[in-house]
Parts: structure tokens; sequence; C-alpha cells
């Protein structure tokens, strides 16, 4: 038998095989995704005088964002396991739905329009975590500790 120690050294060259770049890559888009969910708060207010808002309405997109984020969340932890061999294409389509959805709701007219743009607000930053992690402990096995927390260090 061998030593836990011992196995956790022996990673196969087809795990390590660029994995320094796609913790760099994860990093950067977790970076990116909280980014993006910090402007959020900037940028409603903003809106909120822009485009003659009331206080409800006001509420009602902060409250729509976080019930499409928390729903979103709980869906993508099914999504990151069933697509596990796709995480690449999860990620891309979590970053892009960021990328669209705050274009959206920077040309959004009126309430109902930003309303929309705000769930698809809230729809992309939720499926990031589930196939970011799951792809920094597959290639890092030796390392995942290491790995997640500089994922942890991206999005702060």
């Amino acid at each position: 038998m061998t030593d836990k120690s011992e196995s956790m050294t022996d990673v196969s060259p087809d795990i390590r095989a660029g994995r320094n770049r796609l913790a760099v890559t994860v990093i950067l888009g977790h970076a990116v995704k909280h980014l993006f969910n910090s402007a959020l708060p900037i940028l409603l207010p903003l809106m909120k005088i822009d485009k003659g808002l009331s206080v409800k309405q006001y509420g009602a997109l902060f409250t729509a964002r976080n019930v499409t984020s928390g729903g979103t969340t709980m869906v993508a932890g099914y999504l990151g396991e069933r697509f596990a061999n796709r995480s690449g294409a999860m990620l891309f389509i979590s970053l892009a739905l960021m990328g669209v959805s705050y274009f959206l709701l920077g040309v959004a007219p009126n309430f109902f329009w930003i309303l929309a743009a705000i769930l698809l607000v809230g729809i992309g930053p939720s499926l990031y975590h589930p196939p970011a992690i799951a792809s920094l402990s597959r290639k890092f096995p030796d390392r995942r500790g290491f790995a997640i927390s500089l994922h942890g260090t991206g999005g702060s």
C-alpha cells in the first residue's frame, strides 16, 4: 500500500498538461465575474435616476436578480456535473451571458427591459462556480486546495 502523500505527487502528464493556463484563465474569469457583480450596485442607482424608476421598481430589480441568481445556482450544480466534460463551454456561456446581459442592461429603454436584463444578470454569474471549481479539481488533484484558493483570490 502506498503512502497518501506519495500517491498525490504521482499526477499523470495528461492531467498536468495545460493546467497552469487553465488556472490563469479560470482565475481571471472569476475576477471578471466579480467585477460585473460589483458594478451592479453602482450602475442601478444611476439607472434609477436616469430612467425615473420608483423605489418599488428599484427594489424589484435587486429582488429579481437575487431570486434568479439563487435559483440558477441550484441548477448550476447539476449542470456542472451533467456536463463535466464540457466545463469550458459552461464557463464561456457564463461569461458571454454576463457580457450580453450587461450590454442589454445598458441599452434598456424602460423598467421592463431593465427587468428582463436583470433576470439575465442573475443567471450568468451563477453558472460560473461549479464548472470552474470542478475543472481546477480535475487538473490539480495534487494541489486542489491551492488551486481553489487561487480561484477564490480571483474573486476578491
